[in-house]
């Protein structure tokens, strides 16, 4: 597991960046969303040159953000989504579609009836369980998972302990296929939550939790341990290509974590159009809420989020500029990516 990877911001963007590692339009709507048929390589398109069945699978509706779309744009073989899984709709729902713990059972029985198990795949799917609004818990979930009060920061707590169990129950299920010995699970979130904190957290601590997501690659007999080093989205391409035996496109802008000890730079737009990067072992944040600049050191020794001595830095104006030209030109990039497709 990682405890240092961060947010993309959106889950079309985290989805965009974790499946092309390509920063996902952060100056503009995300790219799968505004451009579902762009031209470019993702992480499906090269497994299914090498000979790996694809499939993904939600517990909403297909078309939503124009997911079904791009996934076809890719090569994705199989496409299932609440209306394949449920069309009488029996099933307990939640406010976007199936509830995690229903869901996960017909995603692990398509795994066996509308896959090969005998020969590679790759699956990504999504769980809905711990979306906002965190509403009441669905029909059939343990009482003890239930909000203890109506604060966001219980109900999200609520919701976060109903993720579990229902990751329980699908990490039950996976564990019984003989083919589970040569499969790893990569479990990542998109974003973070903005307003569901725990109380008495500093505005650094507030930030950085704002900023902080899970990631974890998971696999039968591999002994759990926590990384600090930094990671990001970007960087789950090039790895599962990596344990797939694969090559990774050469735009790829993530790292192989089996070299790398250190993941990609991260970089980040909040709504004001500003700038947040966290490279070489130091983070610069803007804080929308106070409309101030700050940098601290960020690495394997100290963690803001933790850490109850940390030391501002003065940001380097060159490497600010950096991530503002990147960000720039990688908008531009996807702006003619969409206008040159318009005329083949």
């Amino acid at each position: 597991m990682y405890s240092s990877a961060l947010t993309a911001g959106q889950t079309v963007r985290g989805v965009y960046e974790s499946l092309c590692s390509a920063l996902p339009n952060l100056l503009g709507p995300a790219p799968h969303l505004a451009y579902p048929e762009q031209d470019i390589e993702c992480l499906q398109k090269t497994l299914v040159g090498n000979g790996y069945q694809t499939a993904w699978m939600v517990p909403h509706e297909r078309n939503f953000h124009n997911k079904a779309t791009f996934e076809q744009h890719q090569g994705t073989q199989v496409i299932l989504d609440w209306n394949d899984f449920d069309p009488k709709r029996e099933v307990p729902r939640l406010e976007m579609g199936m509830a995690d713990h229903e869901f996960f059972k017909f995603f692990v029985d398509a795994l066996d009836t509308r896959l090969d198990p005998t020969k590679p795949f790759f699956v990504h799917t999504i769980n809905i369980g711990t979306h906002h609004p965190w509403g009441d818990l669905p029909r059939g979930a343990p009482d003890q998972l239930r909000s203890i009060n109506d604060s966001p920061y219980e109900r999200f707590m609520s919701r976060l302990k109903y993720w579990d169990y229902s990751f329980g129950i699908l990490f039950d299920e996976l564990s019984k296929k003989s083919w589970m010995k040569d499969t790893v699970l990569v479990m990542v979130a998109d974003h973070s939550m903005n307003d569901a904190y725990p109380p008495d957290l500093s505005p650094l601590q507030r930030q950085e939790l704002a900023y902080r997501i899970p990631m974890a690659f998971v696999s039968l007999g591999l002994k759990p341990r926590v990384l600090a080093q930094p990671v990001h989205h970007l960087d789950i391409a090039p790895t599962i290509a990596a344990l797939a035996g694969v090559a990774s496109p050469p735009h790829f802008l993530g790292r192989n974590l089996l070299l790398d000890s250190v993941g990609s730079p991260w970089v980040y737009v909040d709504g004001r159009q500003q700038v947040s990067y966290r490279s070489q072992g130091r983070s610069c944040y803007h804080f929308s809420d106070r409309l101030e600049r700050a940098c601290y050191r960020n690495d394997e020794s100290v963690d803001p989020l933790y850490s109850s001595k940390t030391t501002e830095l003065k940001e380097d104006p060159l490497e600010r500029a950096f991530f503002e030209s990147t960000v720039s030109a990688e908008h531009m990039m996807h702006g003619l990516n969409a206008w040159t497709k318009a005329f083949k």
